[in-house]
């Protein structure tokens, strides 16, 4: 029990230093008015917006998906990694085979075959 007391702890700890370190995108002036920052650019699966797709965006889809987090600028320019103009946890798991080296390139098309090479 205490096993799993540890481990649900530290979880948690990592998925708040997680949130806590994805960057926000818009700054508060002066007077209190908020100001947006510069366009995000297109990047497929760089759903977090620092210009590269990481396991980190993988992490901001998961939790965007189950409310956990806001929808940003970056998610809604750069979410649809599988061109069926859906937002889903499919989105998420091709992003991870991107990752891994199971496909080349981002966006694919939903036969897998797109802009990525698919490799099995």
């Amino acid at each position: 029990m205490l096993k799993k007391r540890v481990l649900i702890t530290v979880i948690s700890l990592l998925l708040a230093m997680i949130i806590s370190s994805v960057p926000t995108f818009a700054t508060t002036d002066e007077s209190g008015d908020t100001q947006p920052q510069a366009t995000v650019n297109y990047l497929a699966g760089d759903v977090d917006g620092n210009g590269t797709v990481t396991i980190r965006d993988v992490t901001v889809y998961q939790l965007i998906l189950v409310g956990k987090m806001e929808t940003t600028e970056a998610f809604l320019t750069n979410y649809d990694t599988l061109l069926d103009y859906k937002s889903n946890i499919r989105d998420a798991t091709i992003i991870q085979m991107y990752l891994v080296g199971k496909y080349t390139m981002l966006p694919i098309s939903t036969d897998g075959y797109y802009a990525g090479v698919f490799k099995p």
